[in-house]
């Protein structure tokens, strides 16, 4: 940290050592505990606090900078970073207003801690570790074995495209919790539900507004999981409807712009010539008609898996020294196998739990919306979903299914089409298109 121009070591480390004590805390009022779960996260602590210092070192020290002035090449973390300072000296950035949500976000922790990134990251950081404990929360209520929580925590912990994002000024880790603590609440009725309800509505509808709508997809899990599934429901829907309302009139309508394709090419295929081979064989996805998309969905979805792809680990390194750790891609191909053998083997059995079953299909359906607008060529958009699919990873682990033949032949066949797919998109995107 000492490498680091213009952080103040003390109370930065304090900070990270508050971050440590709630999460334990935290950890140590659930009834399903372990000595595993606690080492996990104690691992996760260690990994992202190394990776926060490194990349504050790459927007810093290599650049002759401090933390109050970073340098991001990233054009999304320049942006929130710098819309902020804008906001800060009262002038008004040249984008649409519905896109300041985080940096007014980011205003706040300033308020606090004076203009400098460090803070900013560390609260990445404990958005993913408190993610990591409301999915074993999840877990606990779908999956009726003493173990699950803990490998549910290992499970979410090991996608590292996941855990990456915890340490960059992005807004994954904060989207992503969001969308756990809604589903928490919506399969919990004691005191700390509305606190859920509440806190995970108004942070989604500052950080993302425009994801609002996506709570209404997991409220249904309310009906399979409580008894007072009635008022549940009702109240997760005043709030989200009151919320709404709310943005709808700061941002003068633009509220009622829910995410759409509109300029998504532009975006995210003509300047990406790393993605030619994928765009020459799907063709001109984004003018085709919902039908087509659909039908295209087993190969978008196939894309959307198998990115960051494990071997280039020098790619997109203008978001932090630590995107690297990204394409350590191997642990999610395991989840996403065991999620995918829940649902082909697991989830219309009559013995499978109905909440499981429920939050399982909803965070297939929340998976698969990027898979649909972007042909599932930005697989990060994804990720806010991934922890919704843990519980069901966890299950075929939880239940012993590895012990049974088709298992066995599942995941065999699985490796070997996933290995035979990385080998050909490598031989694609090697040679010149």
């Amino acid at each position: 940290m000492i490498m680091m121009p213009g952080v103040k070591i003390c109370p930065t480390l304090l900070t990270f050592c508050g971050v440590w004590i709630v999460i334990e805390i935290i950890y140590n009022k659930c009834q399903w505990k372990t000595a595993a779960g606690w080492y996990t996260l104690l691992a996760v602590m260690t990994i992202t606090s190394i990776g926060i210092v490194a990349n504050i070192y790459g927007f810093t020290t290599l650049y002759a900078t401090d933390t109050s002035l970073p340098e991001l090449v990233n054009t999304d973390q320049h942006r929130y970073f710098y819309n902020a300072l804008l906001l800060r000296n009262g002038i008004t950035p040249q984008e649409p207003a519905y896109q300041f949500g985080y940096s007014y976000f980011i205003l706040a922790i300033w308020k606090i801690t004076g203009v400098t990134i460090t803070p900013l990251l560390i609260v990445n950081q404990f958005a993913f570790l408190l993610t990591l404990l409301l999915t074993a929360d999840i877990t606990s209520k779908t999956v009726k074995h003493p173990s699950a929580p803990t490998i549910a925590i290992i499970l979410c912990a090991s996608v590292c495209y996941l855990l990456n994002h915890s340490t960059l000024l992005l807004k994954e880790s904060l989207v992503t919790l969001s969308l756990v603590c809604y589903a928490s609440a919506m399969m919990n009725d004691n005191k700390f539900r509305r606190i859920k309800l509440i806190s995970a509505v108004l942070l989604l509808g500052l950080i993302r507004f425009h994801w609002l709508p996506y709570l209404l997809v997991i409220t249904p899990a309310a009906y399979f999981s409580n008894k007072g599934y009635k008022k549940i429901i009702t109240e997760s829907l005043a709030v989200i409807i009151a919320v709404w309302a709310g943005f709808y009139f700061i941002y003068e309508n633009i509220a009622l712009n829910i995410i759409t394709s509109t300029g998504i090419e532009n975006s995210f295929v003509t300047d990406d010539n790393s993605r030619n081979a994928f765009w020459n064989i799907i063709g001109p996805y984004f003018d085709y008609p919902v039908w087509k998309k659909i039908l295209l969905t087993p190969i978008t979805a196939a894309v959307q898996v198998i990115t960051p792809f494990p071997w280039n680990y020098g790619r997109d390194m203008i978001y932090g020294l630590t995107q690297w750790y990204s394409h350590i891609a191997y642990p999610w191909y395991a989840v996403f196998g065991l999620t995918a053998y829940f649902f082909v083997f697991c989830s219309w059995k009559k013995d499978c739990d109905a909440t499981l079953r429920a939050i399982s299909f909803i965070g297939l359906l929340l998976w698969l919306v990027p898979v649909y607008l972007f042909a599932g060529s930005v697989s990060r958009y994804a990720l806010p979903a991934v922890p919704l699919l843990i519980p069901c990873a966890t299950y075929v682990l939880a239940a012993k299914k590895y012990f049974t033949k088709t298992f066995r032949i599942w995941f065999g066949t699985y490796c070997l089409l996933i290995a035979a797919t990385l080998i050909v998109i490598y031989n694609l995107t090697s040679t010149p298109v």
